[in-house]
């Protein structure tokens, strides 16, 4: 029987769910990973904890410079001040957030990027597909480079605006697919909010596109399932 990917990999207590993202995973203590971490925790029985780099108005293009240039200060000023114990300066935020982590490596980096790409004044609009999806690939061999032995799942965004074309997630949708398979060795598609999310936005959302406290809690139980717990 094959088992599921979570069981590649057995490390150190306390096991680490690391969340990358836009202002969808901006940190905060009642925010989706921890209460995913804390279910986690109750379900497998095992320590876990959550760190979510999380920065407002991020896209796929300038998420990947941010970690693979010398912009410290940026991602490094969302993590959460309990993973800065015994953190040093760093030149870069990837260096900075694995001094964060003192030497320990992500079980999971979830990621939820895509929404800023479209814009926010309909129509929106899809960037090049060519270069998005390599970008996103890039994002996702700095982070292996990095933690070689962490699982990456990548969430299918979706937000609403009046207005705004709706078909651009079902397009997003499949280029996360082909980003997935060009690194199926640590790469699996997460959740779908466009089947969680999009249906009940009038009670997961107070602006179509944010969780609210119930949407953070059907957050944490979507990706949750999709990882098997």
């Amino acid at each position: 029987m094959e088992c599921s990917p979570r069981w590649r990999y057995r490390r150190r207590k306390p096991f680490i769910i690391l969340a990358l993202g836009d202002s969808k995973t901006a940190p905060d203590s009642q925010t989706w990973a921890y209460i995913l971490a804390q279910s986690i925790k109750t379900t497998a029985n095992t320590q876990w904890r959550a760190i979510e780099l999380g920065r407002g108005g991020y896209r796929v293009d300038n998420t990947l410079n941010n970690l693979t240039t010398n912009n410290d200060g940026q991602f490094s000023s969302a993590i959460i001040p309990s993973a800065l114990t015994n953190c040093q300066t760093s030149t870069n935020s990837l260096d900075h957030c694995r001094e964060a982590l003192n030497g320990a490596q992500p079980e999971y980096i979830l990621i939820n990027l895509g929404v800023n790409d479209v814009g926010f004044t309909p129509p929106w609009s899809l960037p090049n597909q060519t270069t998005w999806q390599n970008n996103y690939i890039a994002i996702l061999d700095a982070l292996n480079a990095q933690w070689p032995d962490s699982l990456i799942y990548i969430t299918k965004p979706w937000k609403a605006q009046s207005g705004g074309d709706d078909a651009v997630w079902d397009t997003m949708a499949g280029w996360i697919d082909n980003v997935v398979a060009a690194r199926p060795a640590f790469t699996f598609v997460g959740d779908d909010e466009r089947a969680w999310f999009e249906p009940n936005t009038a009670t997961y959302s107070d602006d179509d596109i944010h969780y609210n406290a119930e949407g953070q809690a059907a957050a944490a139980d979507a990706k949750q399932t999709a990882l098997g717990y």
